[in-house]
């Protein structure tokens, strides 16, 4: 819904138990019965993004970064609220109303837990039902301006009105993808041997017709929960720089053909891996392909470490399980 929002007026939200007012111009519109898609590689506070009014939104929870604890329930509204160039939808358990602003307390709001997104000398508000805390949405992020280098995470290729060839895959319930021309090949699963000194993502490497690959694990590599292996795992072979890298996803689906018209630049908001992975967001019929960003999977660092290492002895070191379970024994295609 779109409140009708005045001078001097306040929205006020419950997040868990706790009631809040949001300086109503500083909110562009309420949303109500919101669905957050989420996104690996995120801090607990970033839900992932929301689709609203055709453009994908950064869905920010206040609750981790107030110190709030949350039952199971999941926030059911949100206000969409504008920092700088960058629109977000600030989470919230239940709009309650927009109203008047409530008469002040005298006195500073409380120290501690309350100084995240409660600026020092922040009012605190009181009605006929209690205590209301002011809660400044730019405060949640004190510090932190959005990301934005300027530079378009899409190819050149992006620029034409040719469907663009993506190859997408599964982790989990989430679908990802990558242009058709950064993948060398699909191979099915193996067991790869491991690498000393790997970090944790790194499974091991391969072999490829006699070439050695060095493998990751997208999930591992995305914090996502540990699966073990079954019939439809495979491995992407993928080019990585002048170098090529197995990556293990859950499943490949198909290869499909997306319009640029279709592929959103991912929200500036983020930071961090989800920052650096996030090549763009796709329209698809089955819903967000999540297209990433080969080049910024791993640091340089790390694609050093990676593409320096060989396996250990076979006979010294046994194979590394995927985390999450027994290997199941791989059926030939």
């Amino acid at each position: 819904m779109t409140a009708a929002m005045g001078a001097g007026q306040v929205v006020l939200v419950r997040i868990a138990d706790e009631r809040f007012a949001v300086d109503a111009a500083l909110v562009e519109e309420v949303v109500d019965g919101v669905h957050p898609r989420a996104l690996p590689g995120l801090p607990a506070h970033s839900q992932g993004v929301l689709e609203h009014r055709g453009e994908w939104l950064p869905a920010i929870d206040p609750a981790p970064l107030l110190e709030i604890e949350r039952a199971d329930a999941v926030p059911a509204s949100a206000l969409i609220v504008r920092r700088g160039p960058v629109r977000f939808a600030l989470s919230v358990d239940a709009v309650l109303r927009v109203t008047e602003r409530p008469r002040a307390i005298a006195g500073p709001a409380p120290s501690g837990s309350w100084e995240v997104g409660r600026a020092d000398g922040a009012l605190l508000l009181e009605d006929e039902e209690g205590v209301i805390t002011v809660l400044r949405p730019d405060d949640l992020f004190r510090g932190d301006a959005p990301e934005d280098t300027g530079e378009s995470r899409m190819t050149d290729e992006h620029a034409s009105a040719a469907p663009i060839p993506i190859v997408s895959f599964r982790l989990g319930t989430d679908e990802f993808g990558v242009e058709v021309q950064q993948v060398q090949e699909v191979v099915a699963f193996q067991q790869p041997r491991r690498v000393p000194h790997a970090p944790e993502f790194v499974e091991g490497v391969i072999d490829v017709r006699g070439t050695v690959v060095p493998v990751v694990d997208l999930r591992k590599r995305f914090l996502l929960p540990a699966t073990p292996p079954d019939a439809d795992t495979r491995v992407l072979l993928v080019s990585l720089g002048h170098e090529r890298i197995g990556l293990i996803v859950d499943s490949v689906t198909e290869v499909a053909h997306v319009r640029p018209a279709d592929i959103a630049e991912p929200p500036s908001f983020f930071r961090g891996l989800a920052a650096r992975y996030l090549a763009g967001l796709a329209r698809v019929e089955s819903g967000l392909l999540i297209l990433l960003r080969l080049d910024r999977i791993l640091t340089s660092e790390e694609r050093l470490a990676l593409l320096g290492a060989g396996p250990e002895d076979e006979a010294a070191a046994p194979a590394k399980p995927r985390a999450g379970g027994k290997r199941a024994r791989r059926r030939a295609e």
